[in-house]
Formats: C-alpha cells, structure tokens, sequence
C-alpha cells in the first residue's frame, strides 16, 4: 500500500506527489522493496523553474541521501522520478531493536521559485518487527527463516518419529505422490516443533493493524514461548526447508498455517 503525500502552501511554488511505504525495516532492505516507489514534481508558480534539485534524506538516518536533478519544469508542467533507487542502510536497519517514528525528507531547490521542504512520515521497524496488514502485509514472508539453525533441529526429531511411526524417515516434501505421506510430515513437524512446556502469550490489541516483533525459531524453541504469529512463521520455515507449500492466513486476532498436500 502507499501513502500518497501532496504538499499544500498558500505560496506557489514546485510542490511533491510522493508515493512511499510508510515505514522502512530490514526485511525491506533485505528483499530488495523500494521504499519511496514515485516522486512527482509539479510547478504551481508563475515563472519557469530551471536547475532543479531535489534532495532526499530520512531522519534518523536510515537510507544513504539521495540527490535528483532536472534542467527544467515550464510552468504548469510536471515531471516525475520513476527510478528513484534509493539504498537503505543494511547495518543501521540490522541493529534496529526498536520502533521510531521520524521522516522522509523530500528538498527541492531550483532557479525562479521557492524552495520547498518536505516531510513524510515514517516508521522505521525493528529488525524482527511486521508492520501488520495496513501496508505491504506480504513481507510477513520476509520473517520465515527456513535455514535458521533450530530449523534443522525440529527436522531431525521429525524425521525420528516419521520413522518411527511409519518405517520411513525421509523428508522427501511431495516427491512421493501420496497425499498421506505429506500429511504426515506436516504433522510430525507440527508435533515436533511444539511441546506440552510452551507457552502461547496473547499478541499485542490489534496486531493486525499495528504489526509486531517475530521472534526468531531459536528464540522460540530456546524460550519456550511464542505468539500465533511466531508459531505460525516457524511452522511455515519447517514446511518450507522440507519441501512442502504453505499459506500464512491472518484472521482477526489470529494467525494460521494452511498446507497443500
């Protein structure tokens, strides 16, 4: 989803159409989503702006500034940026543990009209922290970690009690051809990712809207706790790294896992 901004000032000037996502985190970076996708330049003074610059930064500093130019915007006339590229800042999002609200900055400078200064409102994330479904809700994708360490370990527990339920341990996805065999993986990860010790804590009020940290599979299986969402995007990387296709589903106050078989 973005969030289209449109500057307002009783002075004409060159005023800014931006169409952006309305936070930033490192699953963004990560995966390569543009955070500011349109920038759209119009000259509402009377006079030809000539030698336009325009200046982008955020504050706190979490994509490297980003300069623009134009020769020239006749008056009436727009012009709109469509490769914008701006680089998020890897380590700074990396080291993210919590939320701040700040800005994208938009500048414009040029030859025969005002300057204008822009701010756009942006959430920057923690590393580990979904925005929620108001804005780019798929990059809860972006949290399930199929090739975390603790991954691995639920793997090998599910493949001793395939074993020993079914005289064959191999986590072989769908290769078999028999839906009853991916069933029953699924449910031995299911089994083996859980146990009677784990604790489900409650998410936070309407964490479809306002997002929330997902904890890592390690964090999960060593702390013995986990939200819907975080048991959801564990099962899921499970799923994933054994070969078998899942859906995350986000229902009022609540998270699940669907699974093809």
């Amino acid at each position: 989803m973005s969030e289209p901004y449109i500057s307002s000032r009783a002075e004409p000037k060159l005023t800014i159409k931006a169409e952006y996502t309305p936070f930033v985190n490192f699953a963004m970076q990560q995966n390569s989503v543009p955070l500011l996708r349109e920038l759209k330049l119009t000259n509402a003074s009377d006079r030809q702006a000539t030698k336009v610059v325009v200046r982008v930064w955020s504050d706190p500093p979490v994509i490297a500034e980003k300069i623009l130019r134009v020769d020239e915007i006749a008056i009436s006339a727009s012009y709109a940026f469509s490769d914008l590229g701006l680089t998020l800042l890897r380590e700074t999002l990396r080291k993210q543990s919590e939320r701040e609200e700040g800005h994208l900055w938009i500048e414009i400078e040029a030859e025969g009209v005002p300057a204008n200064r822009t701010p756009l409102p942006l959430s920057v994330l923690a590393y580990n922290e979904w925005y929620g479904v108001s804005s780019l809700p798929e990059i809860i994708a972006a949290h399930v970690l199929p090739n975390d360490p603790s991954v691995e370990r639920i793997l090998l527990e599910a493949s001793k009690l395939l074993l020993e339920k079914t005289q064959d341990g191999s986590l072989s996805g769908y290769q078999s051809g028999d839906p009853r065999r991916a069933y029953m993986q699924a449910g031995s990860y299911l089994f083996r990712s859980s146990s009677p010790e784990d604790q489900l804590c409650q998410p936070p009020a309407s964490f479809e809207k306002t997002g929330q940290k997902i904890r890592t599979p390690e964090h999960i299986l060593d702390r013995k706790l986990a939200t819907c969402m975080d048991a959801t995007t564990l099962l899921a990387a499970c799923f994933e790294q054994a070969g078998l296709r899942s859906v995350v589903v986000l229902v009022e106050g609540h998270t699940f896992l669907e699974c093809g078989s």
